[in-house]
């Protein structure tokens, strides 16, 4: 219903309204009703005015006042009363792992393990006795609660604060004397500043509390950025224990991170049923149990195209541990034998998509030194984990890795019988079994998966192409001097058989997301647009630009095109922490900065070695305009102090630290496609620079813009250019402190 609005007693300007008024009044759409009333000596008049298509009113005389009192009827909405729900929890903060590890320490004895080598009854016997003891200690409880968009920074004291400040106001407008407006407005600003001073604290302890497990830090960033509704149920859960994630899990009978708070009092009986399985080569029904949590693949999808969702699945804190015992083993079987795939890089220790990269681009750069053309074809499978063949995994695992015996049973044992469910939010789906695959989110799974694919690699060879895996991405890439029909023959030959073997062990090539790049100089690639591919009945044909792990390639290796990304997502980011920066402290905007604009600048940027300066300034701008934010500094202020003060090594030396790493290749510490590249020097004849610790630079390059920035030239070259007692030092820890120290030397001059 439009409102009244009624002025009155207004001085009377010629007995009339300023017709300017009355054009400002008419702009908005309000209308004068009726005369004025005259009150007073002639020199105080009332209006009455409203909007239009006002609600009909009635004016009564009541011959008590020169006023007319006005009568209306009006409908006022009845305010929506705050949602309320049933909520069942459990006061979880009041257990402390004394007391719960005393409860089971006082359950196991009175009733105690079951005398079996069954581990399925083991198991059930360690979800009943923690259970009995959640219960005992935390009751669930129900409780009616009302959910409300309240600030969660705003405490009980602030709320007292705003009570007293609320009574200072009523004080100082009832007496009007100056020493409580002066009283008032010294609170106002206490209570100004503690505001700011809350909002802070709460900030920078959720940053904090996240710095270690960057999933829930940029859940954090993008709660405080976009705020949703408060009768949301999912939450994350951080880091626990190094190297070992505690995700909450529905199946779990208790928390994890409270196992973990009494794990001297439980440890004996985990013990007892990892022996268990692993000494009879089963895995109880209860552990191959998943909760799948379907998770988009990328920000922005279509969420109702299942496509786009990744199902990972969930399993209890009994059952990653014990695959992370089998893992271990089973690695130190594949490494003391030699038995890895060496191009595979993913869910390897000491490989990374850097290094994957690494090795990608060296190869990349020194054939372009040479004049060649290179043709890299990235290939990607369609739910590669969900199609595994079990029977085909095992006889793989038992003929071509030796896998028998028990060890063979427990693998076939954990991989039938598997059942899953979907659980979202509280909400769960009918329990179905999983007849194939290996279960996403798992420990084992990953590792099964790697050497699922193991024969993959011997087919690439086969076609002399080149070749590098990263989990389910495969690249492969050929060096020719010109593109000739007898280069098309090979690799459509490649992939028909690469085809052919995906069909046979039931995996699926996603030709939609497989792409092409010529890379090469110029000259070269200007002549080979119209070469193009068939994979499936799918044309693949060049393109300017690909996404390879991350990181986008161009013709010609510029990365100009990466960079470009990364400074248009590092300014959104940067726009943002902008926006919380007057509610954050320093050490918590650090945090965000790292985590946000640091780590996009760092990630991969080895093979940016040797690019031109045009394209490390942009990224230089990036640090800049972070070390400003940070710091408060204006832009008309020189950057260069401020990094120092900061102890932030610039772009190009950040890069170098990368390089320099070779100190893990040269110790054993990385992959064997990059030590393999690096080789010590050994003079023909005994020279002073024979016990130096240098390294043997390959031949000679063609031209600074290739063949320079390779890997296997620039890591010499920056290697022997490091002081005798850096190049000496075997401890990576010390290494790494002496060699950013040295680059931070070099950058400012010190």
């Amino acid at each position: 219903m439009p409102p009244l609005y009624s002025t009155s007693d207004l001085h009377n300007f010629n007995n009339h309204l300023r017709p300017d008024c009355m054009d400002i009044l008419k702009e908005h759409g309000i209308l004068r009703r009726g005369h004025p009333s005259h009150r007073g000596s002639g020199r105080m008049f009332t209006y009455n005015f409203t909007s239009p298509n006002s609600i009909p009113s009635l004016c009564l005389n009541l011959n008590i006042s020169d006023h007319l009192a006005i009568t209306m009827d009006i409908d006022i909405p009845i305010p929506i009363p705050k949602a309320k729900r049933n909520i069942s929890f459990r006061n979880l903060k009041s257990i402390s792992p004394t007391t719960l590890s005393a409860s089971l320490a006082s359950t196991m004895s009175a009733s105690p393990a079951p005398l079996s080598d069954n581990p399925s009854d083991l198991v059930n016997y360690y979800n009943d006795t923690l259970s009995s003891c959640l219960d005992q200690l935390a009751p669930m409880k129900t409780k009616t609660v009302s959910f409300t968009h309240s600030a969660p920074w705003y405490t009980p004291e602030l709320h007292q604060m705003k009570s007293r400040k609320r009574q200072l106001e009523r004080l100082c407008k009832k007496t009007g004397l100056t020493v409580h407006l002066q009283a008032l407005s010294d609170y106002l600003q206490q209570y100004k500043d503690a505001l700011i001073s809350g909002r802070s604290t709460y900030y920078s302890h959720l940053i904090h509390s996240g710095s270690s497990n960057p999933k829930a830090l940029f859940s954090t960033i993008n709660k405080l950025l976009k705020p949703k509704d408060n009768t949301s149920t999912s939450f994350t859960m951080p880091n626990f224990t190094t190297g070992m994630r505690s995700p909450i899990c529905i199946l779990d009978p208790i928390p994890s991170n409270l196992v973990k708070d009494c794990l001297p009092a439980i440890s004996p009986l985990i013990t007892v049923i990892i022996n268990s399985s692993l000494s009879s080569g089963a895995v109880p029904d209860t552990l191959k149990l998943a909760a799948v949590t379907p998770i988009l693949k990328k920000p922005g999808l279509d969420p109702d195209t299942m496509s786009n969702f990744r199902p990972i699945s969930n399993l209890p804190f009994l059952s990653k541990i014990l695959e992370r015992i089998v893992a271990t083993q089973l690695k130190a079987h594949l490494i003391s034998n030699d038995l890895f795939e060496p191009f595979q890089s993913g869910f390897r220790l000491q490989r990374s998509t850097e290094t994957a990269l690494l090795k990608v681009t060296n190869d990349l750069l020194l054939s372009s030194d040479a004049g060649h053309l290179n043709i890299l074809i990235l290939l990607d499978l369609t739910a590669a984990f969900d199609t595994i063949n079990h029977n085909i995994l095992l006889s793989r695992l038992e003929s071509s890795l030796n896998i028998t015996g028990t060890a063979l049973s427990w693998i076939k044992s954990y991989l039938t019988n598997r059942q899953q469910f979907i659980s979202i939010n509280n909400c769960t789906s009918s329990t179905v079994p999983l007849s194939q695959g290996v279960p996403q989110g798992s420990v084992l799974g990953p590792l099964l998966f790697i050497l699922y694919l193991l024969p993959l690699g011997n087919i690439i060879r086969q076609h002399g192409l080149h070749f590098h895996c990263y989990a389910v991405d495969v690249q492969l890439y050929i060096s020719t001097k010109a593109i000739t029909t007898a280069t098309h023959s090979t690799l459509t030959s490649c992939l028909t058989d690469i085809k052919s073997w995906m069909q046979t062990n039931f995996l699926k090539l996603n030709c939609d997301k497989s792409d092409m790049i010529i890379i090469g100089p110029k000259s070269l690639t200007k002549t080979s647009h119209n070469f193009c591919l068939t994979i499936d009945n799918s044309t693949l044909s060049p393109s300017p630009h690909i996404r390879n792990l991350g990181v986008m390639f161009d013709s010609n290796l510029s990365f100009e095109h990466h960079v470009k990304q990364i400074t248009r997502t590092a300014f959104f980011h940067l726009k943002n922490i902008a926006r919380l920066r007057p509610s954050l402290s320093s050490s918590a905007a650090e945090t965000l900065i790292h985590a946000f604009i640091t780590s996009r600048i760092d990630y991969c940027n080895s093979i940016l070695h040797g690019t031109s300066s045009k394209i490390l300034n942009k990224l230089q701008y990036i640090q800049n305009s972070a070390a400003r934010l940070l710091t408060h500094t204006r832009s008309r202020d020189h950057i260069t102090p401020v990094l120092q003060n900061l102890h932030w090594l610039p772009v190009p030396q950040r890069i170098q630290y990368k390089i320099l790493l070779t100190h893990k290749a040269l110790h054993n510490q990385a992959p064997s496609y990059l030590t393999d590249l690096l080789h010590h020097h050994t003079p023909s004849r005994r020279l002073r620079s024979s016990d130096a610790n240098l390294l043997s630079l390959p031949l000679r390059t063609k031209h600074r813009t290739w063949g320079d920035r390779a890997f296997a030239i620039s890591a010499p070259s920056l290697w022997n250019s490091l002081p005798k007692h850096i190049r000496d030092c075997t401890e990576l820890s010390i290494f790494k402190s002496q060699i950013k120290t040295h680059l931070f030397k070099t950058a400012f001059n010190m």
